[in-house]
């Protein structure tokens, strides 16, 4: 939970230093790359954050809600392992 708050956090500030920027800068470049973090930090809202709580908080078995979580902890172990690993 505290690693979704962090990211959650840091999405949120980037999004907030990029609208400040595209207000004092005005170029296109600064306006997508705002509008493009403003939706993946949504987008990160919306499926790990409140999704999580809301479904994966409901389930009372065990397997299943690890099941149910499996898909995100896979995706951190995966991201955060070098690729030599993989292959040696």
């Amino acid at each position: 939970m505290k690693r979704q708050i962090l990211i959650s956090a840091i999405l949120i500030l980037l999004s907030a230093a990029l609208g400040v920027g595209t207000y004092v800068v005005k170029n296109p470049i600064v306006t997508n790359i705002f509008l493009t973090s403003l939706v993946l930090t949504i987008s990160y809202l919306f499926f790990f954050v409140i999704i999580g709580m809301v479904f994966v908080r409901r389930i009372q078995d065990l397997k299943t809600r690890y099941t149910a979580i499996k898909p995100c902890l896979s995706f951190r172990s995966s991201s955060s392992s070098s690729s030599s690993s993989r292959f040696g």
